[in-house]
């Protein structure tokens, strides 16, 4: 007869397990058996218990507990963390997932899974595991706790210390503050961290300090999406890392530091500051990472929706920015920090498959009219069995962005004038989306995209110069362009860049004389051109240079053209479009999207989602002036 651990809990009293992990016999070696006794309790008047947080990694390694005597397998990694545990003398109640839920019971699963909220929010303290300690862990412990005290030491808070957005951290404009009066201290702390030997590069590579704080940082703890919520719950998290431990603030504020230290690079080093090696290791988004910014954001009481923590906007530092053993708990494992996940109609159910639950999300935020729209499908899939309206979360959260939404940057109005809301005549069929738009003309001819370089997942692929060269004649052949200058020569190269001359600037007079003559390698010399033209080149670009303004025209292009194509319609209209588009897709203007869509018809009744675009001449709501007839379309 099998021995079973588990007895059924009551889910109308809130019942959950708790766990005990068993001292070491008197006498015995450290490596005895680990024990654990499981008993039930309710959180509604649940005793004083912690709760571990930690990674589950793989399958194949693995090793051998006792549950309530019966011998139990669990992962290496949970194995680890318990013995360290029990070194530390942990006797208190403790709530682990993997042993206190029957993960063989799917129903008990998704209604414990719902109960996590609660659950890490009562903890007295959470142990957060990040693995076995290293010397670099050590050291990167160290380093924190040094940070943290210098911060202490200047008598500034963490309000003080974090810039207003993000483009200041970049480099991309000075910080901004909330306590503009604290720009002395804020200064004089990142003289002295930018003083610490060990963050400091003397021979070019990077500085040993910073470098094991990434590695730190790159452990895949962090990279787990329940810890966003398990973090942003908890009232006290101890990071442990072998035998180091650090405080929650320490690890906050000590990262906000090294952000701040970041943000005046160029205040600092005005004239080295690009060369300069402090911190250099860093990617940016080590430190705007989905786990700082929604324990931010629950300690400000202002829980975030679920699209602010599950939608990526940024590319990934090498390692996934969010990631879970099963695809379906990126959006599970975030339910509980997330302010809309009622309103949204989303719960924990294990019952359904990957494809069907994001369906769902990608559903509820399109219903809500969330900034989310139909653009970011255009992203590149790995999830089997997804409907083509529908993202794949998993392979978001593992690479990042990759390339943007035609929106990105401008905020187009295709659908200017389109004012009939979303109708899902039939919200359970998860499999179809039901939507309004009008139907704008099809596809007659569609530019072959060219090759990219790309060195591994996490990189953008790119063309090198002489691509970049070809890629232009091919477009001059395309479209049939002769050296007149004519009129709709500037609207293709206005098309190739959606219109944009530099980060979201629509396209200027000034740019439209001059940019098709770089992209045709004209000449442009300085003496050609008229005083506007040469004002225009000197405030636009960084050093005033015609060559840094050729510089900044291609990067627009190479960016702009990046997973996409261009494309004639049968009236005539040129567009940026997926370079997965074929002759016969249709383009569209949705309800649910602000640029249009190209649509590939499937069958007399349905349609399957292809990607965004860019179409010349009809991006600010031109479309509606023509009074075209409402449709629906059913995307699959």
């Amino acid at each position: 007869m099998e021995l079973t651990v588990y007895q059924p809990l009551s889910q109308d009293r809130r019942e959950f397990r708790l766990a005990r992990i068993k001292p070491t016999p008197h006498g015995d070696r450290d490596d005895h058996s680990i024990e654990v006794i499981l008993e039930h309790a309710s959180l509604n008047n649940p005793p004083t218990f912690t709760a571990l947080s930690y990674t589950w990694e793989g399958k194949e390694d693995q090793a051998t507990i006792l549950v309530n005597t019966v011998p139990t397998v669990v992962r290496r990694n949970l194995y680890a963390a318990l013995h360290q545990l029990r070194e530390r003398a942990l006797h208190d109640w403790i709530w682990i997932d993997a042993i206190c839920i029957d993960q063989n019971d799917d129903a008990e699963r998704s209604w414990q899974v719902n109960e996590m909220r609660s659950i890490f929010a009562l903890a007295d303290r959470v142990y957060c595991w990040l693995g076995p300690a290293t010397g670099d862990s050590d050291a990167a412990f160290e380093m924190l706790k040094r940070i943290a005290q210098e911060v202490e030491d200047s008598g500034l808070t963490m309000d003080d210390i974090k810039p207003i957005g993000w483009g200041g951290r970049m480099g991309l404009g000075p910080p901004r503050f909330s306590t503009p009066g604290a720009e002395e201290a804020r200064l004089a702390l990142c003289k002295k961290l930018f003083d610490y030997e060990e963050l400091e590069s003397k021979d070019g590579s990077f500085s040993q300090g910073a470098a094991v704080v990434q590695k730190l940082l790159h452990r895949s703890f962090f990279s787990r999406v329940w810890i966003i919520q398990e973090y942003s719950l908890a009232k006290h998290c101890q990071f442990v890392c072998g035998q180091s431990s650090l405080d929650t603030h320490t690890l906050d504020i000590s990262i906000e530091a090294i952000g701040l230290a970041m943000s005046y690079r160029r205040t600092l080093s005005p004239t080295t500051w690009r060369q300069a090696k402090f911190f250099s290791p860093f990617n940016w988004t080590y430190l705007d990472s989905k786990l700082f910014q929604v324990r931010q954001a629950m300690a400000s009481g202002s829980p975030p929706n679920l699209y602010d923590i599950i939608v990526i906007q940024s590319d990934c530092p090498e390692r996934p920015l969010y990631a879970a053993s099963d695809p379906r708990d990126i959006v599970f494992g975030v339910l509980g920090c997330a302010a809309d996940a009622e309103s949204l109609g989303l719960q924990a159910d294990y019952s359904k498959p990957v494809n069907q639950v994001f369906a769902e999300v990608t559903k509820a935020f399109i219903r809500q009219e969330k900034p989310y729209q139909l653009g970011h499908c255009s992203f590149l899939k790995d999830m089997p069995g997804l409907p083509s309206w529908v993202l794949d979360w998993k392979r978001l959260g593992e690479f990042g962005i990759g390339f943007y939404p035609i929106n990105y940057s401008v905020h187009f109005k295709a659908n200017d004038g389109l004012f009939d809301a979303l109708d899902d005549a039939d919200p359970g069929e998860w499999k179809v989306l039901r939507t309004t738009g009008w139907h704008v003309d099809v596809v007659r001819a569609v530019m072959k995209p060219t090759e990219r370089r790309v060195f591994d997942p996490y990189s953008s692929p790119f063309l090198s110069l002489e691509s970049q060269m070809r890629w232009l004649l091919e477009i001059v052949e395309f479209f049939q362009l002769d050296s007149s200058g004519q009129a709709d020569e500037v609207a293709v190269w206005r098309t190739v860049v959606k219109d944009q001359q530099y980060q979201g600037e629509r396209t200027t007079q000034a740019w439209q004389e001059l940019a098709p003559r770089v992209f045709r390698d004209a000449s442009l010399e300085v003496e050609e051109l008229t005083p506007d033209q040469l004002r225009f080149i000197k405030n636009f670009t960084p050093d005033g240079t015609v060559e840094s303004f050729k510089n900044r025209c291609l990067t627009a292009m190479e960016s702009s053209c990046r997973f996409k194509t261009l494309f004639k319609t049968g009236s005539g209209k040129i567009g940026l479009g997926p370079e997965v588009m074929l002759a016969g897709d249709i383009v569209t203007i949705l309800h649910s999207d602000s640029s249009p869509i190209i649509l590939r018809p499937e069958n007399d009744k349905y349609y399957s989602f292809v990607g965004d675009a860019y179409v010349h001449s009809i991006m600010d709501g031109e479309f509606a002036a023509t009074e075209p007839e409402l449709r629906f379309f059913e995307l699959i």
